[in-house]
């Protein structure tokens, strides 16, 4: 097997492209194959697999996250004089995407949630709230974005901003669907639509031999949102997304269109208790996901959200980055009432060096992936892979990695070839960089761990996946006892 890797290698598509690779038999740790096993590389999406195994290693599978609404003041007949208070508890699902058959197929409606919560108010009869929508975040440090997040891509939907208060995962869809004749304009909407962001359209009809080209681009810092462009007329409707700035005001106001197509009136704003004054705060957040609220105030309803171990499946599955960093930041947030980039990656260090992997073998600095400050090695991610399959949480762990030619982000690759549903494993896609990351069940029955992750690489990255689906096509057809390294020494293989 290791001549043939090396021959792959040594294509000359890829002259300035670095290698990190480790090979190893899961059940003996045995080596098979190695090249700058040692070599720190932007691990991109690979860095979720730090981040759902330290979850997995430091909650109780069981455990959901949940939203709390409370009310202040009384209620008066069918009038609550006061505040509604709805408080997130670091749900990152808060939508409707578990609420469908398929929850990998896409986000769902986001107005499930939304109704749900707006029933706590309907059940107890109210259709009138005078004072205002106060929202709390206060579960997690105001940290929105990661630590060397490109800020070209801030308002994409992958760049979702994270808070403790999330709807929807913190994106609008952008819907452009083409006129009737060329030169008219085209139909734009935007999904959920609630007041969160000022919305600019410039999108006409183009013929119908044309080819659709939308933009839709927000400003990092702003709320407008710019739809530009054209689409051809009979064509298909055009669709993207875009993050909402403000998680916290998004939800918020998520919450009371709900409630006011349940017929409740609300009089009031929509505010951050961020911007109250302390002695105005309705509800205090304690340590061990606790919660204090002011005098006077009571609870009307407590929304549970996903078990852990479903939240990281979806997490791996599709890669995905807000329930990545919303992970991160859980622990911390359940065990001392603060959830912060700092005090994840605190976890995360522990318990990685509970597997005999120091700190000082990997820099990480957030939990999806994202930051172009990340390093991992081939030889951590091996390390941490055989561990987590011989650990308590094996099941949900192996569970969560996508599927070779099934599920997740390599459903479409290797399909009919020898390694579809044999290659359990993670994903990894940033600019110059592409990882995978995994199990490889063979066909003799055993089980090999692997980590293939290529960077710097200029040409195009399909054709880097392409070299590692078949390097795992390599090691699923391998006999048993054979695949002995050739001269490969760790941390300094040769570098095509």
């Amino acid at each position: 097997m290791a001549p043939e890797i090396d021959l792959l290698l040594s294509d000359p598509s890829f002259p300035q492209a670095f290698w990190g690779i480790k090979i190893q038999e899961l059940r003996t740790g045995r080596t098979l194959y190695e090249r700058n096993a040692d070599g720190l590389v932007m691990p991109a999406s690979n860095m979720k697999l730090v981040s759902t195994a330290t979850v997995l290693q430091s909650m109780d599978l069981d455990f959901r996250p949940r939203t709390w609404l409370y009310a202040t003041g009384e209620i008066v007949g069918d009038v609550l004089e006061g505040d509604l208070v709805l408080v997130g508890g670091g749900d990152p699902s808060l939508g409707g995407r578990f609420a469908q058959a398929d929850p990998l197929r896409d986000a769902g409606d986001p107005w499930v949630a939304m109704r749900d919560l707006a029933s706590g108010v309907t059940d107890r009869g109210i259709t009138r709230i005078t004072g205002d929508i106060i929202a709390v975040d206060d579960f997690f440090a105001e940290e929105p974005l990661g630590y060397g997040w490109a800020w070209d891509g801030l308002s994409s939907g992958y760049s979702a901003p994270i808070g403790a208060l999330t709807w929807n995962e913190n994106v609008v869809r952008i819907f452009a669907e083409p006129g009737a004749e060329p030169g008219d304009p085209a139909k734009v909407r935007v999904e959920p639509d609630v007041g969160a962001l000022v919305v600019e359209v410039d999108v006409n009809t183009s013929g119908p031999l044309s080819r659709s080209r939308v933009r839709a681009r927000r400003d990092p810092w702003s709320d407008v949102l710019v739809v530009s462009g054209s689409v051809a007329a009979g064509g298909r409707e055009w669709r993207g997304q875009i993050s909402a700035p403000d998680p916290t005001r998004f939800a918020a106001l998520g919450f009371r269109v709900a409630l006011e197509e349940a017929g409740v009136v609300v009089e009031g704003e929509v505010i951050d208790q961020d911007d109250l004054p302390v002695a105005q705060k309705p509800v205090r957040v304690e340590p061990e996901y606790g919660l204090i609220p002011a005098d006077g105030v009571r609870l009307l309803m407590e929304y549970e959200g996903p078990r852990i171990d479903e939240l990281v499946w979806l997490t791996n599955k599709i890669s995905q980055n807000l329930y990545a960093e919303t992970l991160l930041r859980l622990p911390a947030a359940v065990e001392g009432g603060v959830g912060s980039v700092s005090e994840g990656i605190n976890n995360a260090e522990s318990v990685l060096l509970g597997m005999g992997i120091p700190a000082s073998h990997y820099v990480m600095r957030d939990g999806s992936g994202l930051s172009r400050y990340n390093y991992l090695t081939a030889e951590v991610i091996t390390r941490l892979l055989r561990s987590m399959a011989r650990g308590p949480q094996a099941e949900a762990w192996f569970t969560s990695l996508p599927v070779m030619g099934i599920d997740g982000t390599i459903s479409r690759r290797g399909r009919g070839s020898t390694i579809e549903g044999r290659i359990f494993a993670k994903t990894g896609s940033i600019s110059n960089s592409r990882a995978l990351s995994g199990y490889a069940v063979r066909a003799a029955g055993d089980t090999l761990t692997f980590s293939i992750i290529a960077n710097n690489f200029t040409d195009p990255a399909r054709a880097v996946e392409y070299l590692q689906d078949l390097i795992c096509e390599l090691l699923v057809a391998a006999e048993p006892g054979r695949d002995v390294p050739q001269g490969k020494q760790r941390g300094r293989g040769s570098q095509e």
